[in-house]
């Protein structure tokens, strides 16, 4: 025992050393080139001796923390952790000069160690590093995933909608498990041609778990292992029992994920009793003569984040409208009232209304703007040495791009708290006003990593919007005393995505007639 305690010592000694050298190293280094250069790192919290700025990240909501520190240090913020440079951006401008204008150099991903080797994330496309993986994956998804392409699911949607909301007649206190499940319904559909089980599906519960559980996680890249490598060499139950656990159940999800739809779309092609789909025109298109698949891993990979980061996010984003919806009941009236005087109670809306229904598409603007699903965006890695502003960033930066803060700059969005679709419209009220800017150009990411799934998300979002406002009355619940139950508006946020915490609503529908249309159509659509 006593020999296995100083074998210990000794080596979290020579550890100690080791890391002491690579620090030295690292800051040396770091100093000769901004001596070189005549520049200086961007200023940031002063932080400690060999940890730097440790202690001074949170391990949650570090986006607030972030948006804190501009008005000390500006736009740009400079950090260092174990002599690993970070900087933060802090405004739209920085962003896109840095991350659009030269994402030559800044298209890059940090090893992100935790994800990629301990909770198997290293084959999706928004962790892979900037190289032929990467654009494969890209190319197959943006031409599946194009807003030309899109066009074709629009009856899928609004199908999956309308049943939706069907459902929520049926039981509206299921209204957070059924918008899951119209997300899983949808996107599983596109992807594999799989038509979901009634209930208790499997597919889609295991959506719900992996979100559940990567929850824990914390955000991408802020991990002690992704913030120094060498501890990856460590087993992950070092870090605890509990999220050993974790990283070990999300791997067994996403190997799952992986190949087990594409080999079950792959044994109904064989059949011919698939239903057309992503996967089976991919395939299918790279065929090859002797029967096998051309880039199948990277198909395999493109089909299987379409579903995982599909089905997560718009989740999200139709669950913060709801919250809207109910905090803001004017916003709610005034736009019932726009789809009332379209519509005039005779149909319910199509994808064909959306450019004559200017101030719905301010509310889907607002409701991406106003709880972002990814309040901080997955770090980029500066894959070569950059001069900004009289400052250098160091090859191997870490980049945290900041897009809570810049959906809540005050000079961009007045009152950036409130949820007030207003502010994208014109003075007259008639179209958005194309000098405000778009959150768009936010929230689906920078530069070469901008989301390839944006125009799904988008045109599922708006058929859903659209729908729910034509039919139904969304409130804050009473209780048995009759008060206000207020919904919680933190949100719990995983690596990539961030949640509402479960909440309640009152889904009244609007009319008799509403009800009708819902039953005829999916009657019709039967």
């Amino acid at each position: 025992m006593l020999a296995d305690s100083l074998n210990a010592q000794n080596l979290a000694i020579i550890a100690a050393g080791f890391l002491t050298l690579y620090i030295t190293y690292t800051r040396t280094r770091h100093a000769t080139r901004l001596k070189a250069n005549g520049l200086r790192f961007p200023a940031g919290p002063k932080g400690y001796p060999i940890i730097g700025n440790l202690f001074d990240i949170p391990q949650e909501h570090q986006w607030l923390t972030f948006a804190s520190w501009k008005k000390s240090y500006g736009d740009v913020v400079g950090l260092s952790i174990f002599g690993k440079p970070i900087i933060v951006l802090n405004s739209r401008h920085a962003i896109k000069e840095l991350l659009v204008k030269r994402s030559a150099i800044y298209s890059d991903r940090p090893k992100l160690i935790m994800l990629r080797q301990w909770a198997g994330w290293d084959w999706c496309l928004p962790m892979l590093g900037y190289g032929e993986e990467m654009h494969q994956q890209r190319k197959l998804m943006n031409a599946c995933l194009n807003a030309t392409s899109i066009r074709q699911y629009h009856a899928l949607m609004t199908k999956e909608t309308r049943d939706f909301c069907v459902r929520l007649l049926k039981d509206p206190k299921k209204h957070l498990e059924l918008n899951r499940r119209m997300a899983g319904a949808n996107i599983l559909k596109m992807t594999y041609g799989y038509s979901i089980a009634e209930e208790n599906d499997s597919y889609v519960d295991k959506i719900e778990q992996l979100s559940v559980k990567m929850t824990p996680l914390g955000a991408a890249g802020s991990h002690p292992v992704d913030l120094f490598p060498a501890l990856a060499n460590l087993p992950p139950f070092l870090f605890g029992k509990k999220f050993a656990a974790i990283v070990t159940e999300v791997k067994q999800i996403m190997d799952e994920l992986l190949v087990v739809p594409y080999h079950e779309t792959l044994s109904q092609m064989a059949t011919g009793s698939h239903i057309p789909s992503l996967l089976s025109e991919l395939v299918e298109s790279h065929r090859q003569g002797d029967g096998s698949v051309k880039n199948e891993r990277a198909i395999q990979a493109a089909t299987a984040i379409t579903y995982i980061a599909g089905a997560d996010t718009t989740v999200s984003s139709l669950d913060t409208f709801i919250l809207a919806m109910m905090s803001y009941p004017e916003v709610q009236q005034k736009a019932q009232r726009v789809m009332d005087d379209y519509l005039r109670g005779t149909r319910l809306p199509e994808y064909s209304d959306r450019d004559s229904l200017p101030y719905i598409e301010a509310v889907i603007l607002e409701t991406f703007r106003w709880k972002p699903v990814a309040p901080l965006a997955l770090p980029h890695f500066l894959m070569q040495d950059d001069e900004y502003n009289g400052y250098l960033f160091p090859a191997g930066s870490l980049i945290f791009s900041n897009s809570w803060q810049c959906f809540n700059d005050d000079e961009d969005y007045p009152e950036p708290s409130k949820f007030n679709p207003d502010r994208f419209m014109n003075t007259e009220g008639t179209a958005i006003n194309p000098d405000v800017l778009n959150p768009r150009e936010i929230a689906f990411g920078f530069g070469r990593r901008i989301c390839p799934g944006r125009h799904m998300a988008d045109a599922s979002l708006w058929i859903s919007i659209a729908t729910l406002l034509t039919t139904f009355n969304m409130s804050k619940p009473v209780d048995e005393n009759g008060h206000v139950i207020e919904p919680d508006l933190e949100y719990e946020c995983g690596p990539a995505v961030s949640h509402p915490k479960p909440f309640k609503c009152d889904f009244v529908p609007r009319s008799q007639v509403a009800i009708d249309l819902l039953h005829a159509s999916t009657k019709e659509g039967a």
